[in-house]
């Protein structure tokens, strides 16, 4: 993990573990094997506090504030470490329209493919619609039922689901305003801004409309642009929490 970090609400930052790991390295691995065999309570780490960064110069409405969530280091190894194991998997899952959070892809990639699309509906003389779509608070606003529902679907086991279901929502969190730190409460949906599995897991919800989208071009539902280019057309580009479906100019298809 990065160094030079905010310490979560343990106060422990990662230097500390750095510097005092001989002496504690036995402990760190014990609850990484308790957490495993499901005798570790997560919920005695699982817990953080909400920062509010200024979006902007002057920040006045909530709205223009960015909650970044601080977790104890110990926790996020084992969130760390779920995420290792399931990193390797995420390009064979995750649609290619997607090119955040999955090693081997880059999110240039759909800058450079978007690019194309504008450049070849222009040379000729295309009529199609390029709809940008932005997940507000996308991770605030991740339904739990949906997420436990695609990683059953995605045939994750009863054990990866209990591991994740522990991590997701057994948590609690406080909202600390004027350097004063509130009373803690239990969220009830989302996911965290700093957890290092979140990513990932809202990588397999926003998907689930790229296959969608991908589903109704197999069905000839819809068309994608450039489609002389690629087989169907491009119908859905994505980035992190960003959608930008391009979809061919056909009323029939848009009627059905």
């Amino acid at each position: 993990m990065e160094t030079n970090k905010a310490a979560g609400p343990d106060v422990f930052p990662v230097e500390f573990f750095q510097n005092c790991w001989g002496i504690i390295k036995n402990d760190i691995l014990n609850m990484f094997n308790d957490f495993f065999n499901g005798t570790l309570d997560v919920n005695r780490l699982n817990y953080g506090i909400i920062t509010l960064i200024p979006k902007c110069a002057n920040a006045e409405r909530i709205q223009q504030y960015r909650p970044i969530c601080l977790l104890n280091c110990v926790y996020k190894w084992i969130t760390k470490g779920m995420t290792i194991k399931i990193e390797p998997f995420m390009h064979k899952w995750i649609s290619k329209c997607q090119n955040a959070f999955i090693k081997g892809r880059n999110i240039m990639d759909g800058v450079m493919s978007l690019h194309d699309i504008l450049h070849e509906t222009k040379r000729k003389n295309q009529v199609g619609v390029i709809l940008k779509l932005d997940f507000e608070k996308a991770y605030n606003e991740e339904n739990w039922d949906f997420l436990f529902s695609c990683l059953e679907a995605r045939g994750f086991s009863p054990l990866w689901q209990r591991w994740i279901k522990q991590v997701v929502t057994g948590g609690t969190l406080s909202v600390k305003l004027n350097n004063q730190i509130g009373p803690y409460f239990k969220s009830h949906n989302g996911v965290r801004q700093g957890d290092p599995l979140s990513p990932f897991l809202f990588n397999l919800l926003a998907d689930v409309l790229a296959k969608m989208i991908e589903k109704a071009q197999s069905n000839n539902l819809v068309e994608g642009l450039i489609a002389h280019l690629f087989d169907k057309g491009i119908g859905i580009l994505q980035y992190v929490d960003d959608t930008i479906l391009c979809l061919k100019h056909d009323v029939d298809k848009a009627n059905m």
